[in-house]
């Protein structure tokens, strides 16, 4: 869990709000437990970093 909270400090705005728009999704819609739901949003979150950054 500390490495998730430390790795969220390093998010801007954007990629906080993005991550836990996916978490919660996760979470509420698809019934995942909330640490499973925050694995998965962090994957999808660095594969939006990723792309964000490709478009520069």
């Amino acid at each position: 869990m500390d490495d998730l909270n430390t790795w969220l400090q390093t998010l801007d705005d954007d990629a906080r709000e993005f991550f836990e728009e996916r978490a919660g999704i996760a979470e509420f819609d698809a019934g995942l437990p909330r640490a499973e739901a925050e694995i998965a949003a962090r994957e999808l979150t660095e594969a939006y970093l990723q792309r964000r950054h490709n478009q520069k």
